[in-house]
């Protein structure tokens, strides 16, 4: 019984970890295996928090355990648990997608054009044109 115990907090844990990696991969626009500050500034400003760059830096230096400027999966995943266990972030996904579309939604008529599709792409680092979208 103790064994299935175990296999059951080691498949939780691997699934948690499949889903940071998700995370992390979507932060990693250069897809150079770290996170830069530029990148995590660009995430958190998409995911509707305001740009602090002090805060931000603060946030980027806790997580860079080993300051070589660059955030490893390794980082992430530890930075990410202790977020999650200061209760600083909301783990509902409806709260996050929320929080993106009002950001999106530059004129906040309820609903997203073209336009702020395309520059929400382009701002995440997305060469994209209004045109590619129509």
């Amino acid at each position: 019984m103790k064994w299935l115990r175990h296999e059951d907090r080691m498949s939780s844990l691997n699934e948690e970890n499949a889903k940071l990696k998700k995370q992390f991969d979507l932060v990693d626009k250069d897809r150079s295996g770290y996170l830069s500050l530029g990148e995590v500034q660009s995430y958190l400003s998409c995911l509707g928090y305001p740009i602090i760059l002090n805060e931000i830096k603060q946030l980027f230096e806790l997580i860079d355990t080993n300051n070589d400027q660059k955030i490893s999966f390794k980082e992430f995943v530890i930075g990410a648990k202790k977020i999650q266990s200061s209760g600083e972030q909301n783990p509902d996904p409806v709260h996050s997608f929320t929080k993106i579309f009002q950001t999106i939604d530059s004129n906040q008529n309820g609903s997203l054009s073209r336009k702020e599709v395309a520059e929400a792409l382009i701002e995440f680092g997305y060469h994209i044109t209004v045109d590619e979208i129509n």
